[in-house]
């Protein structure tokens, strides 16, 4: 988007030209940035640069001017020295992210092919008004330039391969996706329309990531759901992509040059549209109803008036610890992901020693070996079959609190309660949620 913005003000405002070479200058330091916030999201945005900086017609005026500046850049080509351009600018952006790079250890195994695709109903839930406009969008656009024979030959070949893709594999998801990344590519490519070169690009970007999904996934540990990340990750980014697009093609659907004052084409666009939309909007309204209760009580952004209102005495641990000075280290069960577990050290503001193990495994050891060793650790800090490495492991920790709640009374057992409980001095008790203090550590 920024790339976008600088091309655009390039080619429009002639008084900032002199400036756009240190613009371009920003850009690795912003993509390294994102690639440490980031480093899934990483190649989408090399992939959207490089389609910028090679296709947009607004640069051919600064990459003409910089051929004037420096005589040696004549000698190459304008496509060869934008696609050099943009590869030079995604390694200064590596070289900038190298510090983290170096010592980056990621969960991804290597890049797999899809063998589970993705069903065309649930598809269309989630993109059917995507999908919508882009068809509205594409009709109009081919009904003005499909008039030459090579743009024909191009529309028949694509149409062509993507019958051949569903006689061979028998996927309309995937067959969808490629016939509409092909037609983006052939417009962009050839910058059919110099007015919707963006929109095109975007579109592009967007159904190209939908394609990529449905052809090749990474793997991670997430054997039950191999896909999951990938579609997540980037599913996301299309969903932006397509959402920036949006406005840009309904807009051109209904611009007096487009629609030639046709009120019943109009009409027409937005009664589908509308319907398309309405559809959209079933979940998004039914389903906040349902998961909220109702609304009942009154809805709220506050996490813990849940707690207060199924977890009573979860919340009087929780509202204890939170008035206490400074930072604690808690002992709790080791929690699972998605689950109503490691609550006391979440909401109470504190240390944990460990808690949602999955997640904890993908932000720090995803080989699971530390999370097994603090795993074991705690069992055996709350089961204190060895006191003598209780201790050692308390003291290695320097736990300030053991919190003995239902889920540790589900994990543990009542012996292990009854060990706590003749063993440290208890600070705070409400039902079956006892915290014990743990004289200095330190």
């Amino acid at each position: 988007m920024e790339i976008h913005c600088l091309v655009v003000r390039y080619g429009s405002d002639p008084e900032h030209r002199s400036n756009f070479p240190l613009h371009f200058l920003i850009l690795p330091f912003i993509l390294g940035q994102l690639l440490i916030t980031n480093i899934w999201d990483f190649p989408i945005y090399c992939g959207f640069l490089f389609l910028v900086i090679v296709f947009h017609p607004a640069l051919s005026t600064f990459f003409k001017d910089l051929s004037q500046r420096l005589p040696l850049l004549k000698h190459f080509d304008p496509l060869l020295l934008r696609t050099l351009t943009c590869f030079a600018l995604i390694l200064f952006a590596l070289l900038i992210s190298a510090p983290f790079l170096l010592y980056y250890e990621g969960q991804q195994q290597g890049i797999r092919i899809v063998k589970d695709r993705s069903v065309l109903s649930e598809f269309l839930i989630q993109y059917g008004l995507f999908i919508l406009i882009i068809i509205l969008y594409l009709r109009h656009r081919f009904r003005h330039y499909l008039t030459d024979e090579r743009s024909k030959k191009a529309l028949m070949i694509a149409g062509f391969l993507c019958i051949l893709l569903y006689l061979l594999l028998k996927f309309w998801v995937l067959l969808l996706v490629f016939g509409l990344t092909m037609i983006f590519l052939y417009l962009v490519m050839n910058q059919v329309d110099q007015e919707t070169i963006f929109t095109d690009t975007l579109l592009l970007a967007g159904v190209g990531l939908l394609f990529l999904c449905e052809i090749i996934y990474i793997k991670d540990f997430y054997g039950g759901q191999p896909r999951m990340n990938t579609v997540f990750k980037f599913g996301y980014q299309a969903w932006i992509l397509l959402s920036l697009a949006i406005p840009a093609m309904v807009a051109h659907l209904f611009s007096e040059k487009n629609s030639s004052g046709n009120v019943r084409l109009k009409s027409g666009y937005v009664l589908m549209i509308l319907i398309g939309f309405s559809v959209m909007t079933i979940f998004p309204i039914f389903g906040t109803y349902s998961y909220s209760y109702h609304f009942k009580p009154s809805p709220t952004l506050d996490g813990m008036q849940f707690i207060s209102r199924h977890h009573p005495h979860d919340a009087r641990a929780i509202e204890w610890l939170q008035d206490l000075e400074g930072i604690k280290v808690l002992l709790e069960a080791p929690g699972d992901s998605y689950k109503y577990h490691s609550v006391y050290s979440t909401f109470g503001g504190h240390v944990t020693v460990i808690g949602w193990q999955q997640h904890e495994s993908l932000w720090r050891d995803w080989s699971w070996k530390l999370v097994k060793e603090r795993v074991t650790e705690v069992d055996d800090i709350y089961e204190g079959s060895d006191r003598h490495k209780a201790a050692a492991l308390i003291k290695k920790f320097h736990l300030d609190y053991i919190v003995f709640g239902p889920h540790e009374h589900e994990k543990y057992g009542q012996s292990s309660y009854n060990w706590l409980h003749t063993s440290f001095p208890t600070a705070f008790q409400s039902g079956m949620v006892t915290i014990f203090e743990v004289p200095g550590t330190d």
